[in-house]
């Protein structure tokens, strides 16, 4: 464990906020498409897209469209829930956004 140094170190995005985002922008882009649920109209797959597609798929996201926009940038670490969330939208394994070691 290392000591906090200062606030260089707080601008720096912890692993997981990073690795989350990369692997959204890669279900974002292998998903160019989305089908809306309330509306059934299919849309260009933006962030604000799938933030009201979740928002849709999962009452519990309680989420706002600025938290969301953090998590897509990578400067937040996403929470479980959201994790839970966003992969049953994708469809995919919440594993799909951690990585496979810790390194």
């Amino acid at each position: 464990m290392t000591a906090h140094t200062g606030p260089a170190q707080a601008s720096k995005p912890h692993i997981a906020a990073s690795f989350f985002s990369e692997q959204l922008a890669a279900l974002i882009e292998d998903n160019p498409r989305v089908r809306m649920l309330n509306t059934g109209r299919t849309r260009t797959t933006k962030p604000l897209t799938v933030y009201k597609l979740i928002r849709d798929h999962c009452p519990e996201f309680k989420t706002s469209r600025t938290q969301w926009y953090r998590l897509y940038h990578g400067e937040r670490a996403p929470r479980v829930d959201e994790v839970y969330c966003v992969a049953k939208v994708f469809g995919v394994s919440p594993r799909y956004f951690l990585p496979d070691t810790t390194d």
